[in-house]
């Protein structure tokens, strides 16, 4: 798909918001066959879940909450604690990084925005092209309907 993409539309990244602005006309990528639109059932939301994967390599972040409650189990070797600058989230968000300088280059005002509005998930981590949702307790297959709405949202902000 890398050489289509450069053959009809290099130099432009693959990135929603640019492709928007500056592409001759729309492209949109699905994940069903047949080019349906929407989930209907949970085993499709599934499918959305386990097959987005983000555009562009984002260096290794994770967020959550600044409740005792809420710790990432993950390994935070080699992450920094970094603040946005946003009093708000920066009071109700903790965020650890590889790269606090670059923070502000994708951390943008939307997601902090949807962040403080709680209309994605608060606790959650990127790593490289790779998004994982932070989910407490067990995940029930006929949960996702409702957690994919909030997970997609993430990741088309953090595509840009």
């Amino acid at each position: 798909m890398q050489d289509s993409w450069q053959a009809r539309w290099s130099p432009l990244e693959p990135i929603g918001a640019r492709l928007r602005q500056d592409a001759d006309g729309w492209v949109r990528f699905r994940s069903f066959p047949g080019s349906k639109r929407h989930a209907e059932v949970p085993s499709e939301h599934a499918t959305i879940l386990h097959r987005h994967n983000l555009v562009r390599p984002l260096p290794t972040t994770q967020v959550e909450p600044r409740r005792p409650a809420a710790r990432l189990r993950s390994s935070r070797r080699g992450l920094d604690e970094a603040a946005i600058g946003n009093p708000d989230f920066d009071r109700g968000f903790r965020i650890r990084t590889a790269d606090p300088a670059g923070l502000r280059h994708w951390f943008s005002p939307a997601l902090i925005a949807v962040h403080l509005t709680g209309r994605v998930p608060s606790a959650w981590s990127v790593h490289g092209t790779e998004a994982l949702r932070r989910q407490p307790g067990r995940l029930d297959p006929h949960d996702l309907g409702g957690l994919a709405p909030a997970t997609l949202t993430l990741a088309d902000l953090l595509d840009g």
